[in-house]
């Protein structure tokens, strides 16, 4: 009997050794509160180094743990506690802004002694401080954004993690926001962006936040080129916290930072990473948007498009940035370049340069005043921002266009002279002037609009994409028939067209518009017909040389048969979309949506960065 018992007495777990793989051992190692799967090993170390277990059922067993911790923590600087701290709060934290608030002190207190080098060894302890310190200010702005966004002054947090007197930074130097810019900030971390190849984050220091400002009429008049959805922005945000002041109250200073901007903050003196999450707010913003169903009506119904044409900022104006404009083609819409947008400002070096403009127009007016509109609007801008064109940004603008949306890229550095009028008019503009009274001044002020312009000296290199510089056989097959027929377009081009086809000089007797075109007795010769291999537009403006000053570059499709010169995209064939004298010209393995593959990006990327 006392042999049975001292046997029992002396009985333990027996050791055994199991193999698992490098997956389930990387998976265990860092299974923590942040992964669903109970404390860290780190901090039930702590626990256990304190005689605690990992229950602690009665809430004076918690306090008393709390306070061993942080006892720990002021005597050792370089153990587990401050880690074991941040973890225990954010565990029992719930919705307690204070609680979060406690977690992400501790954890930056971690946070800052790694950074500052002070004998700490980067370790795997730094890496989950960083992470139990994002979460923790992540959940606080989810938790409290009505108590610190768009406040005056500061705001006081105050719970079972203690009291926290809140105090907003100011954008007083580039790369922050000013609190008040934005209506609503959420974490990124919510956002699950369906519809694009790849999502672009970093984790590091600070919580990834979409920021979102609507529009509203006395907002557009400010800032008169941003989304009409608004303005979705990524934007990383830190907590930075002092000492307790006697009170108790620690001052916690709230800093919003543009990753489009800064790649960096200061910690304990130290440059550290910030985090970001540069596709979220690209989901979101797509995700408004009915841009898309738009571009496709824009085809064949004009009008209700016509009050949106206009160039869309993806951020606020830069005078330093140069713009990156990407102009789409038929029946699409600046959706189109979601894919381009979201890899080229994943890129640190792209963003820090460029600045993302797209242009919207309804893709079944004719080429010619789809330029004019393009021209029109790229004055609003410099009238609007720069008005003594002295930004350095925009003098070095990069242009991209795809498909139909080449022909207006090219438009910008063009010098037209008068062989777009003579094209289609049976005088030249001198007699018309002289010779047609009856002709509004509206009618010719579109006229002149549409048909006479220059290059624009602010634009410094092209890209051409699956361009029809000489017209697609499409246009005039079944689909371009049909086409043709189904675009109504607005009434002021059908006046125009109406009083052209009928001006007859003051003798009567000569016609304002050729009569060996038959297209033009048809009406208003609309984007499909200009797409026309025997369109004599498109051969202008196929004819007209590029400004020699400035280079462009070209990518075309083969559906990946490798048969160029022969083949084509599918709907622009490699004999219209190739042009001589091109600084670069690649052939990417696809249809004509070439602007979205990825080779077709990698490539925009080096041209940027040339």
């Amino acid at each position: 009997m006392l042999l049975a018992s001292l046997t029992l007495a002396s009985c333990a777990e027996p050791v055994r050794v199991s193999r698992e793989s490098s997956e389930q051992s990387f998976k265990r190692a860092r299974a923590s509160v942040l992964t669903g799967d109970g404390l860290s090993e780190t901090t039930l170390s702590a626990f256990a180094a304190l005689g605690f277990d990992a229950r602690l059922d009665d809430p004076d067993d918690r306090a008393s743990l709390r306070r061993a911790l942080e006892a720990e923590a002021g005597r050792d600087p370089d153990g587990p506690w401050r880690v074991a701290v941040a973890e225990f709060w954010l565990a029992s934290a719930g919705d307690d802004p204070s609680s979060h608030l406690a977690a992400a002190r501790a954890a930056h207190a971690q946070i800052r002694r790694d950074a500052s080098g002070r004998g700490a060894m980067l370790d795997g302890r730094t890496e989950l401080a960083v992470d139990l310190y994002n979460r923790a200010v992540e959940r606080f702005v989810a938790l409290t954004p009505d108590q610190w966004l768009a406040r005056d002054g500061g705001a006081t947090i105050q719970g079972r993690g203690g009291v926290y007197r809140l105090r907003t930074e100011t954008a007083d130097e580039p790369g922050r926001w000013d609190a008040e810019y934005f209506d609503a900030i959420t974490p990124a971390s919510g956002v699950r962006a369906d519809g694009l190849r790849h999502h672009h984050r970093l984790d590091a220091f600070g919580a990834p936040l979409v920021g979102l400002r609507t529009n509203t009429p006395e907002r557009d008049r400010a800032e008169p080129f941003l989304p009409p959805e608004g303005i979705v922005y990524p934007v990383t945000l830190t907590l930075d916290f002092d000492v307790a002041d006697p009170a108790g109250a620690v001052e916690t200073a709230i800093t919003l930072h543009d990753p489009l901007v800064r790649r960096t903050a200061l910690l304990g003196g130290m440059p550290v990473l910030l985090s970001y999450d540069l596709t979220a707010p690209l989901a979101e913003l797509y995700g408004r948007t009915q841009l898309q169903a738009e571009g496709h009506r824009g085809l064949t119904d004009v009008e209700p498009l016509i009050d949106r044409v206009g160039i869309y900022m993806l951020e606020p104006y830069n005078p330093r940035k140069i713009p990156l404009l990407l102009i789409h083609g038929l029946r699409s819409s600046p959706v189109t370049w979601r894919e381009a947008i979201n890899d080229l400002r994943a890129d640190p070096a792209i963003r820090s340069r460029y600045q993302f403009w797209t242009f919207l127009y309804p893709s079944g007016l004719p080429v010619p005043r789809s330029a004019s509109l393009l021209r029109r609007e790229l004055d609003r801008v410099r009238a609007h921002h720069d008005p003594a064109g002295l930004d350095p940004g925009p003098r070095n603008m990069v242009v991209v266009g795809h498909s139909m949306g080449g022909l207006l890229t090219k438009s910008l550095v063009q010098d037209i002279g008068d062989e777009l009028w003579n094209a289609v008019h049976a005088v030249d503009y001198a007699t018309f002037e002289r010779s047609y009274p009856d002709v509004p001044d509206r009618v010719r002020e579109h006229l002149r609009d549409v048909f006479f312009y220059e290059p624009d000296t602010d634009v410094a290199r092209v890209v051409f994409i699956a361009t029809p510089h000489r017209g697609s056989d499409t246009a005039d097959g079944f689909i371009g028939s049909l086409g043709r027929s189904l675009v109504n377009l607005p009434a002021d081009l059908e006046e125009v067209a109406r009083v052209s086809r009928s001006a007859r000089d003051v003798h009567g007797d000569r016609p304002l518009l050729r009569d060996d075109l038959p297209f033009l007795r048809e009406g208003v010769p609309n984007s499909i017909h200009n797409l026309s291999p025997d369109s004599p537009l498109l051969a202008v403006y196929s004819e007209t040389p590029i400004d020699p000053g400035v280079p462009y570059h070209q990518i075309l499709g083969d559906r990946g048969r490798n048969d160029a010169p022969r083949g084509g995209d599918g709907i622009v064939p490699y004999t219209s979309a190739y042009l001589e004298g091109a600084g670069s010209t690649l052939v990417v393995p696809s249809g004509h949506n070439a602007h979205e593959h990825p080779r077709a990006i990698a490539e925009l990327r080096r041209i940027l960065l040339h």
